[in-house]
């Protein structure tokens, strides 16, 4: 017999304890009473002992059954603490919750969003850690994992929270060396930096166009097997890279870096997108879905880092940039020349 049966049939027991009748606990439990009559049987066969003297008039406790009935008064009154106490821990925000997600984006869009989860719910602990292992939320002992590109064939539940779309960007520097790709084929004659540990991604980088995906095999110059250390060497002026918009945004909007062909650079779900991933289970934590509800909030229906991309009038961001920096250059140049006369 399971051990949940056996708690059950406990409860049962001690309902018949206090009716002495099969017949009236079954009408109190709107249960057939030749059901409880087998549970009942089925528990003492469990035990080996018998608990009630049956006669045709009512039902007498044995002195072991009186004894017995102690113990399943106590077991009962625990079991009622212990599911108490789980809902309560369910339905609330307590605990310690279990998050991993990839380093660069984790350490950039999920790592400032934990003060903030902190400060509004005292009762809950944050374990967070950064992998770029993906985790399983079912065997790794963690309760939400985020995942970058297309989802694994599993069982895990998947909470969307953006389109991943990537680009291609370069420094200023590189560009004004080498020239702006007007094609993609151009980029065949460019220096390209791969990341060869993307799993997606790691030997071709793929665009839309007309509809249909075209794939790329670039020219590496220097492959790399970390997202941020693609981005060092693209703000070196090493190469070009492809990278998702959350990688780059503040790089792109402080001008660090220009996105190239981005008509080319559409978001599409046949290339994967980002996910927090969570076990699958009837009854969802409410830490669990507190996290994921924030997290959502937090990245928005438009992610935050695509407003760098969102231009109204459709310019080359190289071409913006080298006008302002030569209107700055020829600025400086007349103030000191101003400067130097007598």
């Amino acid at each position: 017999m399971k051990a949940l049966g056996v708690v059950n049939d406990i409860d049962l027991y001690i309902s018949v304890t206090k009716t002495g009748s099969f017949s009236e606990t079954g009408r109190l439990l709107g249960i057939p009473p030749s059901s409880v009559m087998r549970r009942i049987n089925s528990l003492e066969k469990e035990l080996e002992t018998c608990l009630f003297n049956r006669s045709t008039k009512c039902l007498v406790l044995t002195e072991i059954g009186l004894l017995f009935l102690e113990h399943a008064k106590s077991i009962s009154k625990c079991i009622g603490h212990a599911r108490s106490d789980v809902k309560e821990h369910t339905a609330s925000t307590l605990g310690v919750l279990k998050v991993s997600a990839p380093v660069a984006f984790g350490r950039r869009h999920v790592a400032p969003l934990l003060s903030r989860i902190l400060n509004h719910h005292p009762g809950l602990k944050i374990d967070f850690s950064l992998n770029d292992k993906v985790l399983d939320p079912s065997t790794d002992n963690v309760d939400v994992c985020i995942k970058l590109g297309i989802l694994p064939d599993s069982d895990l539940i998947p909470s969307k929270l953006a389109d991943m779309r990537r680009v291609l960007c370069a420094s200023p520097e590189y560009i004004r060396q080498r020239g702006c790709p007007q094609t993609l084929d151009d980029l065949y004659e460019h220096a390209c930096l791969i990341h060869s540990t993307c799993s997606n991604f790691s030997l071709t980088w793929q665009f839309m166009v007309d509809g249909q995906i075209k794939k790329l095999i670039p020219n590496g110059r220097l492959s790399v097997n970390s997202a941020e250390l693609l981005v060092d060497g693209a703000l070196q002026g090493i190469g070009i890279i492809h990278a998702p918009t959350w990688l780059v945004h503040e790089q792109i909007a402080s001008g660090q870096l220009v996105s190239i062909l981005d008509e080319y650079c559409v978001a599409d779900p046949r290339q994967g997108a980002i996910y927090a991933l969570r076990a699958r289970s009837s009854v969802v934590p409410a830490k669990t879905s507190l996290f994921i509800n924030e997290l959502k909030r937090s990245i928005g229906s438009t992610p935050y880092w695509e407003l760098p991309f969102d231009k109204e009038t459709p310019r080359p961001l190289a071409a913006l940039h080298f006008d302002g920096a030569l209107h700055a250059s020829h600025s400086r140049s007349i103030t000191m020349q101003e400067k130097s006369r007598p």
